[in-house]
């Protein structure tokens, strides 16, 4: 199930969000610019704020870089030209210098240096998840942890190619369409041992994807943020807001309220 947000909401939600941060701020009443046209595709599904201050906005249709003034447009890659793999953008993840953005047809790297898009750079064992769809996208001590939409948790060791898998825990819920049971969020804990959140499970597995512990979700998980260094918050398709507490060895979840009864938590911020 693939997340669609439509622009126009998001930029509302942006501004909304600013105004009330700004208002404790200033009294100064503020002007805000409605973006008219520029984006390559008017339905965002994926936003991010990089280090430089641009504003990378995923479309079904490209991948677009806003400075504040112009957009500079990316699209798939033709007659052999740098470009994307695929013009339908799932996920961005800032790699320090570099983003890794994710496709309908596997994940691409954008090089600041050379502005440029090109594939991501898999080298032997690697290979045979070029063209995986992965929603999820965290890089940790030379590994790449990849939740994939529908086929479950992936690690890719850079250096060497190496590539792990974790299936989609669907033996404990009937999931006709493996994507209902897919990776929301990943969290590197440490050097042994990372946080999974499935729609319906979540695990805390090691590095060997083997499970410490695990639960079973009694409602859908779309969305999750850390809060602190052993808490996350994690957003429900119902409209409830619950906690996942980590220990050494096991993980809690507590429901801590009902945010929008009936509407999903597409989104957490902090």
């Amino acid at each position: 199930m693939r997340s669609k947000y439509y622009f126009k909401f998001i930029i509302l939600f942006i501004v909304v969000l600013s105004l009330f941060k700004a208002q404790s701020q200033y009294t100064e009443p503020l002007n805000f610019q409605h973006i008219q046209e520029g984006i390559s595709q008017s339905s965002a599904t994926v936003l991010l704020e990089d280090n430089f201050g641009f504003i990378w906005i995923g479309t079904r249709n490209g991948l677009n870089r806003y400075d504040g003034k112009d957009f500079e447009i990316y699209n798939k890659s033709l007659d052999g030209k740098p470009g994307l793999n695929h013009e339908y953008i799932v996920a961005l993840y800032e790699d320090g210098q570099n983003i890794i953005i994710g496709t309908n047809e596997g994940i691409n790297l954008y090089n600041r240096n050379l502005n440029i898009i090109t594939p991501y750079p898999f080298i032997n064992e690697g290979k045979t998840i070029k063209n995986e769809v992965f929603e999820t996208i965290v890089k940790k001590d030379g590994i790449l942890w990849l939740g994939s939409e529908s086929n479950g948790l992936y690690s890719y060791e850079i250096k060497t190619g190496k590539v792990k898998h974790f299936s989609p825990p669907n033996e404990h819920i009937k999931v006709e369409n493996p994507r209902l049971n897919k990776v929301v969020k990943v969290d590197v804990l440490d050097s042994n041992r990372i946080l999974v959140v499935f729609t319906y499970n979540t695990l805390l597995l090691n590095y060997e994807m083997e499970i410490i512990s695990e639960i079973l979700q009694t409602e859908e998980i779309v969305t999750g943020i850390n809060s602190s260094e052993n808490t996350l918050l994690v957003g429900s398709g119902s409209g409830s807001l619950f906690k996942l507490v980590i220990d050494a060895n096991s993980i809690y979840i507590n429901k801590e309220k009902d945010i929008s009864p009936g509407f999903s938590l597409r989104s957490l911020e902090k």
